[in-house]
Order: structure tokens, then C-alpha cells, then sequence
């Protein structure tokens, strides 16, 4: 249902501008049946630009209009609550084009990392091969500053293409602020929408190494990492616990050494450390939720999942002195111009 007032008003010449363009989009739209995790309200329109052109003429009009709106990708680093009813989410997913020039990959804004993965390793490129099985888009990851099994994207960003204001431009890594699993993108210090992402091409004069680094970290990825339940991979980074009692740290070294004599299999000594853990913090009640890989992890596995989650995260900003969100929460109120920023949320 159209909302009422401004927001109703600013959405009826939205979808005037739809049509005359002859945009196809959806109304009314479950964002459980859209995203990663199966979870979020309810958006007003869902739309899916068919190709670079469209995407930019519709957000460049959305930026214009000062209607609240969504640019998401695949929502695999994303968690949006019930509560939350945007009314216009643009995907980017059909965003899929690379192009070289120059020495360098031109990714559309919603090319698979996993993808440029693969083919920078069937091409002799070094730098990406980290990336298989991420399922992240480049726009994603350039905004997250994502990193995995030796791959960094901000050592491997030549630049970016914003749309801001109706305008495209190229900002460099200075500008973009890159730190750990952060850019001023992330933060929203710096405004725009990613159009595309270019990339330094950098040749390796060994194909075999590449390919067999990229095999190890997809074995890796599937052996070591939660792959069973909807999950968002790491929830925080940079967490430091508070010092537990001595006698809990003492018992709690003493179990540990105890499990890793006894189980020698790491996948169940992984597990194992994971139950021993939540009990010695307190956080046993989370068992069902918290990934045996880590407790880093957090599973959507069923409808009391949500509330869990809100838990989850008060337990950690009472027992630790720091702490990232990596994911993006977006929760409550849609109808506003920018969500809470994600660092204000722990």
C-alpha cells in the first residue's frame, strides 16, 4: 500500500516516472521473498533496473526527489527487521557488465566478487582469488572494504563511480577512507551511490599458485564456515571481552586445554570451543543461534530468530569494551532520509 502524506505524494510521481520510462517494478513487495536471510517489512516498490543506463536515470531521479530509497545488491552483509518498510528498494542485481581497460576491470555495480574471482585466476590476475565464494557485489565490497583468504579490496580499488546528485564522478582510495571492513561510504560520510568499481590489474607469473590459492580458500570457506542456516557471516569485528573472574578465566583454560587433548578432528574441536565458550560468558541461551563455527556468527534459523538477534547484540555491548558492526541493520522507520549508521548501533 502507497503511504499517505509527502512520502505517499513523492511516491505517486515515482511511479509516474516508472512508467513513462517504461521501468518494469513491483508493488507491495515482501522483502522476505528478496533477501539473503529471508527477513525484512515490506517495500512499496521493488524494482530491478535491466540494465547500467536504466539504474542510473532511476536513482539519479530518486536522488533528486528526496524520497527515501534503498540500493541493495545481493543483502548477504544486510539485515533488515520486520519493522522496516522502505518505500523504494532498487536492486542491482541485473548490474553484471566487466569491461577492461587500460590495465584495469570495470565492474558493474552489481558483478559477483566471486565471479571476478574466478576469472581473474582463469586470466593470470593476482589479488582476487580470495574472493571465491564470497557472496558479496562488487559495490558491496568496495563499500565494506571487504577482505578474505589474503584478498583486500582496498588493495586492490583503483577507483570508484559515484552517482550523486545526477552527476557521475571517480573518487580514488584517499578520498574513499578506507580502514578495516570500513570506507566513508560505510559510515555515510561520503554520499552517493556506487555505479561501478574499478579494479588494478596486477599479472602473476605463476597461474598454478593462484588457482591452488583460490582451491584452498573455497575448501576452506566450505569446511570451516556456517553454510547449514541463513547467516550473514561476521557480525562484529574488533571485539575486545571484558576480563572475565579469575576463577572463571582459570577454569575456562583449564576446559580448553582439556578439549583440545581429548578431540583431535578440528571442525569438532572448532564446535566444542564454541559450547565451552558461550557457557563461560554466560550466553548459553543464544546456543541455538550462535553458529558452532563462532561466536561471530549468528544463524536466522527460525521465526524467533529476530528477537534473538536484538539479544544477541545487548549481550555483546554489556560484555565487551569494543566492538564493529560489520552487517547493516536496518530496523524500525523507513521514512527517513538516511537509517540509523551502523556504528551508532553497539
Amino acid at each position: 500500500m502507497i503511504a499517505e502524506g509527502p512520502i505517499g505524494t513523492e511516491l505517486d510521481r515515482f511511479l509516474e516516472f516508472l512508467e513513462g520510462e517504461g521501468i518494469r517494478y513491483e508493488r507491495d513487495v515482501p522483502l522476505s521473498r528478496k533477501t539473503w536471510i529471508r527477513r525484512g517489512g515490506t517495500a512499496s516498490i521493488w524494482l530491478q533496473p535491466s540494465e547500467l543506463s536504466e539504474f542510473v536515470r532511476v536513482v539519479a531521479w530518486l536522488q533528486g526527489s528526496g524520497l527515501p530509497f534503498e540500493v541493495v545488491g545481493g543483502t548477504s552483509n544486510c539485515f533488515f527487521s520486520k519493522d522496516y518498510d522502505p518505500p523504494v528498494v532498487v536492486s542491482t542485481l541485473r548490474m553484471k557488465g566487466l569491461r577492461i581497460e587500460e590495465g584495469q576491470a570495470i565492474c558493474e555495480c552489481g558483478y559477483r566478487m566471486s565471479e571476478l574471482a574466478r576469472w581473474s585466476v582463469e586470466n593470470g590476475y593476482e589479488g582476487f582469488e580470495g574472493f571465491i565464494g564470497l557472496p558479496g557485489t562488487a559495490a558491496g565490497a568496495a563499500i565494506n572494504n571487504a577482505g578474505c583468504y589474503g584478498s583486500l579490496v582496498s588493495e586492490v580499488v583503483a577507483g570508484i563511480d559515484l552517482l550523486e546528485n545526477g552527476v557521475i564522478r571517480r573518487v580514488l582510495p584517499p578520498e574513499i577512507g578506507y580502514s578495516h571492513r570500513h570506507s566513508r561510504l560505510k559510515s555515510k560520510e561520503m554520499s552517493g551511490v556506487v555505479v561501478s568499481v574499478v579494479f588494478q590489474l596486477r599479472a602473476s607469473s605463476d597461474r598454478d599458485a593462484l588457482r591452488r590459492r583460490m582451491e584452498y580458500a573455497q575448501w576452506h570457506r566450505r569446511t570451516f564456515q556456517e553454510h547449514s542456516f541463513p547467516n550473514l557471516g561476521t557480525v562484529f569485528c574488533h571485539l575486545r571481552w571484558k576480563p572475565f573472574p579469575v576463577a572463571r578465566r582459570l577454569g575456562l583454560a583449564i576446559a580448553e586445554r582439556w578439549l583440545r587433548l581429548r578431540e583431535k578432528d578440528p571442525v569438532k574441536l572448532i564446535k566444542a570451543r564454541r559450547n565451552l565458550f558461550l557457557r563461560a560468558i554466560g550466553a548459553g541461551d543464544l546456543e541455538r543461534y550462535v553458529s558452532e563455527f563462532g561466536f561471530n556468527c549468528f544463524l536466522w534459523k527460525d521465526d524467533g530468530a529476530d528477537e534473538a538477534f536484538e539479544r544477541y547484540v545487548r549481550f555483546v555491548r554489556r560484555n565487551t569494551v569494543s566492538g564493529i558492526m560489520e552487517i547493516e541493520w536496518k530496523c524500525g522507520s523507513a521514512n527517513v532520509a538516511v537509517p540509523t549508521p551502523v556504528r551508532e548501533m553497539l
